[in-house]
């Protein structure tokens, strides 16, 4: 299974409401954990991109995640971030990004589509 279709995968069954895009590369989130997002937030990110970032962030969770390989270490960490990310994001912030190597939250204003 491809990390993008894991992650889709794990936010539906974790009850967030992910509406299919035209887009491969980007998931619309009506709902978070059962919380609906209004506005709603569009989470921009490729297979490439994930699997990258995935790799990068994994080889530092290791101590986090010890038993786990790098890539799931990463992901799990990853999981994390967009928790944080959606949790802590302003109202008008309605895109996230990987930017700079960081899950970013944008509003449209400030370059998000």
């Amino acid at each position: 299974m491809k990390w993008i279709e894991r992650l889709r995968a794990t936010l539906l069954k974790e009850g967030t409401e992910v509406v299919a895009t035209e887009s491969t590369n980007r998931f619309l989130i009506t709902s978070y954990f059962g919380r609906q997002q209004h506005p709603p937030l569009v989470l921009h990110l490729s297979e490439p991109e994930l699997r990258t970032h995935l790799e990068r962030i994994g080889t530092g969770a290791e101590p986090v995640f010890p038993y786990d390989s790098v890539m799931e270490a990463g992901y799990k960490l990853f999981l994390v971030h967009l928790d944080e990310r959606i949790e802590t994001r302003k109202p008008t912030e309605t895109e996230i990004r990987l930017i700079g190597g960081q899950l970013e939250t944008l509003s449209p204003e400030m370059g998000g589509s």
